[in-house]
């Protein structure tokens, strides 16, 4: 149990779970002293980079994906790209007739029996928000992302 522990936990630092699984969780005091603090333009339009990269005070925890799998860059869940949405579509008319309470396992399990399913988005893996700012962020590093 972190609570009051942490001022900030996720599962980003370092990234291990499908990009679009990302949880961020905060106290509304750090949040608060991040909207009066904060003032970078990135910092502005995603609060939470100067909660774990800019203020030694918040203390962060983090929340990896279990038995030490990275799949930050190699799957992509979330919907940017019309890609993207065709990706998520089929997985939902593969998986929710059979089991609407499918989870990450069951999503797992149908990519690597169908490959096409992975492939209809992998092009897009690794393109984050924040490829854009890596001379600016202190704790990520080129190798997290992919310059896409």
């Amino acid at each position: 149990d972190l609570r009051g522990a942490v001022d900030y936990v996720s599962n980003l630092h370092p990234p291990s779970w499908p990009d679009g699984q990302d949880v961020e969780v905060m106290s509304i005091d750090v949040l608060e002293m991040a909207a009066r603090t904060a003032h970078k333009p990135y910092e502005r339009e995603h609060t939470t980079p100067w909660l774990w990269d800019a203020n030694p005070n918040v203390r962060c925890s983090n929340v990896r994906w279990p038995n030490g799998r990275d799949l930050s860059m190699t799957h992509r869940w979330t919907i940017d790209y019309p890609e993207d949405y065709e990706f998520i579509r089929t997985i939902y008319d593969r998986l929710f007739t059979a089991s609407p309470d499918f989870g990450v396992e069951d999503i797992l399990q149908l990519l690597e029996h169908e490959p096409d399913v992975h492939a209809l988005n992998a092009s897009r893996a690794g393109v984050n928000w924040y490829r854009h700012h890596l001379d600016d962020l202190q704790t990520i590093t080129p190798r997290e992302t992919r310059q896409a």
